[in-house]
Parts: structure tokens; sequence; C-alpha cells
């Protein structure tokens, strides 16, 4: 497990984002600095666990990106240590290992993992909600699955119909059930309120949920679709995340080999494909990738399982090596956003830096709107 762990500590610890480069990073640094979810600060539907989070580590590293990098990295090693905790409750410490390893090998995850947004904490959350699941502890369940959908509230997705599978088939009486669902409310609440505090209260919130329902509706519902069929999209929410069809398509065939259903992993399968259906009946393609990344742990499950049969004389050799070609692989094709990323200032934040030094503060500054939020935290107090 130790070897484990630094084999995925060096994949992603060796490629660092140098500076900002994504949308949604300067969004979440806005939020960290001042938390206005009406402003987009951070990303909607908001982060509000995520946010706090790195405001804490912030008190300690007073530069934001740090802070964020920090909290990303922490979240890469608690996360891959949860999914082990959480793969083995469910099977067994070597089919736990294994999938595990899969998962965070993926060019979804090493893409996604050190990026100073709330993906990494997100996943690792959602390892201790999917083995609170698998767990007869009522209070701790309901307490994690709350927690979980603080952090990036998208995960609801998945959480919901998993927490709900888990009341009926991991617990067994009514006491057990109405502690988890008094936890995961009271849970709930504790963040839930100083986000709509912030939107200006129960009318505001409302309103502002429903103009982030109305967009997602219209945009990616609906206009990042055209001209794309349903198995293609499909394709891009189950396929893409894993590489290219070389790498891809092999290993969705050993996840298939590898379904074995038991009562203990049925939430995990009911999130996972409740999550799925809705992403690809409804999410952007264009960022079907990261939008996937929920729905990967249970594959990654599959998988594990399907390598874990190997006859036993030979069981550690063959799993270990088709692990390691898969991340070799993996980090082949992910290489070319990596390398760049962590040795170059991205394009972006040097504009701002050469604007900043250059040019008059009386200057008028034009953007295109896809930079508008390195814009506005680049530049304030220039006129945009």
């Amino acid at each position: 497990m130790v070897l484990a762990l630094l084999c995925v500590a060096a994949l992603h610890y060796s490629f660092v984002p140098l500076t900002f480069w994504e949308y949604d990073e300067c969004l979440y640094a806005s939020a960290v600095e001042h938390f206005e979810p009406l402003h987009h600060h951070p990303p909607p539907p908001g982060s509000p666990i995520y946010i706090a989070f790195v405001k804490v580590v912030a008190l300690l590293i007073p530069d934001t990106l740090t802070a964020m990098l920090i909290t990303s990295g922490l979240a890469v090693a608690a996360g891959f240590l949860a999914f082990i905790l959480a793969f083995s409750a469910l099977t067994d410490l070597r089919t736990g290992v294994l999938a595990a390893l899969l998962l965070y090998a993926s060019p979804a995850v090493l893409i996604s993992g050190m990026l100073p947004q709330a993906e990494a904490g997100a996943l690792a959350l959602l390892a201790l909600a999917i083995w609170s699941c698998s767990k007869e502890h009522a209070a701790t369940c309901g307490f994690l699955c709350a927690i979980a959908i603080g952090w990036r509230l998208q995960l609801s997705i998945a959480i919901v119909p998993m927490f709900v599978a888990a009341l009926f088939l991991t617990m067994r009486n009514w006491r057990d059930r109405f502690i988890a669902m008094s936890a995961f409310g009271v849970a709930c609440l504790v963040w839930l309120i100083p986000l709509v505090a912030t939107t200006g209260g129960p009318a505001g919130f409302w309103t502002w949920m429903s103009s982030q329902a109305k967009y997602y509706a219209q945009h990616d519902a609906d206009l990042s679709r055209s001209g794309q069929s349903l198995p293609q999209i499909a394709l891009r929410f189950i396929a893409h995340p894993w590489g290219p069809k070389w790498l891809s398509l092999p290993l969705l065939a050993v996840a298939l080999a590898g379904i074995r259903l038991n009562r203990r992993l049925i939430p995990l399968a009911i999130g996972s494909l409740a999550y799925a259906g809705f992403a690809i009946a409804t999410m952007d393609p264009a960022d079907a990738v990261r939008y996937a990344i929920p729905s990967l742990p249970f594959i990654a499950l599959l998988a594990g399982t399907a390598l874990a049969w190997v006859p036993r004389r030979n069981a550690s050799l063959a799993a270990a090596a088709a692990v390691i070609l898969y991340a070799i692989g993996a980090l082949w094709f992910a290489f070319p956003v990596l390398r760049p990323r962590s040795t170059m200032v991205s394009a972006p934040v040097a504009a701002t830096r050469w604007i900043a030094a250059n040019m008059p503060r009386d200057t008028v500054v034009l953007y295109d709107l896809s930079l508008r939020p390195h814009a506005e935290y680049f530049l304030r107090g220039w006129r945009t």
C-alpha cells in the first residue's frame, strides 16, 4: 500500500500547475478571497465546504494559488487511501489497491487531480461516502454523504441515490435509518444556511438556483449537444475519461468481466449508474471527461475485481503488470497537457502580467468572454 501511494504521489505531484490555467480556477480563487455566489465566485451551484477549507489553509499560506494547490495535493493522497479503504470494504484489500491505482492513473484524474479547484477533494469525499454506505454506522454515513455534497454540490446526483439505497440495503432497522437521515439533514444545514444567506435569503437562493437551472437546460442539455448523437455523447462520458480507444476499450472490457454484484456493492452501482445516466442525458459533452469523474470509481472497482481473479500463482505479477502498463499509457496520453501546465505560465496569466507591467492604469482592457475570470481576478482595479 505504501508503494502504491508513492507511485500515485509521483504521478500527480510531478505535474503541479505553475499558474492558473482553466476558467473555473480563477472563479474559485476569487471565492476564496471573497465568497460571492451571485457573482459566480465560486462556480454555480457553489462549493461552500471546499471554499471554507481553502480559507483555513490560506490562514497559514496567504498565497491563494498555493493554498488551493496544497488542498488538492492533500486531497489526492487522502483520496487514494480513502478509495483503498472503500474498495476493500466492498471486496478485499488486493482488489481495493488495484482499483484505486487504476482510478488515480486514469487521464481524467491525472489531469484534474492537481488543479486548483474542487475536483480532487470531491473525489476523496466521494470515497468516504462510498465507504460509509457499505457500513452500518448510520450517523457516519449521513454525515459523510452530506459533507461530500457540500464540497461539490454536483456530487448529489450520485450520492443521494447511493445514500437512499444504503438506507434500505445496509441499515437493518428504522432507528438506524432515522439516525442516518437526521445526520444527513443536520450536516447539510451546516453548509446550506451560509450559502442561502450569501445569496440574499431563501427567495434570493431560489431565484439564483432557478436562473442557473434555466441556463443549464438551455446550454448544457440542449445547445452544446447539437449535431451529436446519443451514442457519441455516451462514448465521451464512458470511454474518454480512460484515455484513447487503445487504452480505454481494453480497460472497459476488463471492467465488464469483473461484474459481480453483491449486496454491499449495490448502493455504489445505483449511485454511479444514476450519475452516468444523468450526465449522458443532460451534461455538456465538451466537458465530459471532467464531468464523468464521479462515475469512474465503479468502473475502476469492476476492473480491479477482474484483475484480482487472475490465478493465485501469477496474480500479483500479472495484475501489477496490467496496472503499470495502463498507467504508462495514461501518462503518455496526458503528458502533452501535464508537462506544459507544470512548466509554463498560462497564456492568460502571461497576458495579464504583461498588461500590469507595461500599460498605464487608465488603459481599457478588452477580453474574450472565455477569459473573463482571468481578467477580473488579475486586473482588479483596471477598466475592463
